[in-house]
């Protein structure tokens, strides 16, 4: 069972109703294995139940870029350092972690100390910006409000096959220097190019 596929299970009006929680404590009774996504600190109060042993995975999403960019993209979510935090304390309690970099865009995410910053994560995950949304068109624009530069290189990625990849290849090869410099595993996901993209959290 996964929770958080479409939505965010934590959200901050999780502090007065406890909704996430009544349901943390209905699939340990019933010993329901499940997978949690989420990209929320206030996970961190329920680290009890989650020790329970049926909680299987938790795919915790992160990013890293500069404050303008996030404020365009997602300015009510929390702050990346208190995301950072969040994961070091569930790594610390012994869960099983994964922290996630989603969405992964060319030329604004910074990996440069990425594996570096969980050293208790046996692996690192990255989620590659899915250029088949519907919306792509939408984020292209709000990033170019930011960077105008970046506008001509990310309408290429939407229409030229070898750009695309040769984009993300780029970055998967400097992941696998990082990963190696650090001892780290990870996995990346791309998506297809004009094709649905089938990533399953297991």
């Amino acid at each position: 069972m996964l929770l958080g596929s479409t939505t965010e299970c934590f959200q901050p009006i999780e502090k007065k109703y406890n909704l996430t929680r009544r349901i943390l404590e209905i699939l340990n009774r019933h010993q329901v294995y499940y997978v949690i996504l989420t990209r929320s600190p206030l996970i961190t109060e329920c680290t009890s139940l989650l020790s329970a042993g049926f909680c299987t995975k938790i795919y915790f999403t992160v990013n890293k870029y500069d404050k303008q960019f996030k404020q365009r993209l997602e300015p009510k979510s929390p702050a990346f350092t208190l995301r950072d935090k969040a994961i070091n304390l569930l790594l610390a309690q012994g869960l099983p972690v994964i922290p996630y970099f989603s969405p992964m865009l060319p030329w604004i995410s910074k990996v440069k100390n990425v594996f570096g910053k969980y050293p208790l994560a046996q692996a690192v995950e990255f989620e590659c910006l899915n250029f088949t949304l519907a919306h792509i068109t939408e984020i292209i624009s709000a990033l170019s409000e930011e960077n105008p530069g970046l506008r001509q290189k990310y309408l290429r990625m939407t229409h030229d096959r070898r750009y695309y990849y040769r984009v993300w290849d780029e970055l998967k090869k400097k992941l696998t220097i990082l990963s190696k410099a650090a001892d780290k595993t990870f996995n990346i996901y791309i998506h297809d190019f004009k094709e649905y993209f089938k990533n399953r959290y297991m």
